[in-house]
């Protein structure tokens, strides 16, 4: 779900370099696209955040710590993953 709420936000801004300059109220529609996908993610997160103590935990995964090949790559959206 992360992967396809990122690729809207990437689709969002290839829209707004295309929107000519007498558009600001279309700007203005996708910067308020752009606030609901941002808040979708972050209760996505906050969902999994939630979910993983009670589900992860009691099978005995370890957490993953921040600095984890498998961790966050800083970029909203996605992550980083070594093979």
């Amino acid at each position: 779900m992360g992967q396809a709420l990122t690729a809207l936000k990437m689709d969002l801004a290839w829209l707004g370099k295309k929107v000519p300059p007498r558009g600001k109220p279309v700007r203005e529609k996708l910067r308020g696209m752009e606030g609901v996908i941002d808040a979708t993610m972050d209760a996505l997160h906050r969902i999994l955040a939630e979910l993983r103590p009670g589900v992860l935990d009691d099978l005995g995964l370890p957490r993953r710590s921040a600095g984890s090949p498998r961790s966050s790559s800083g970029v909203r959206g996605s992550t980083a993953r070594s093979r």
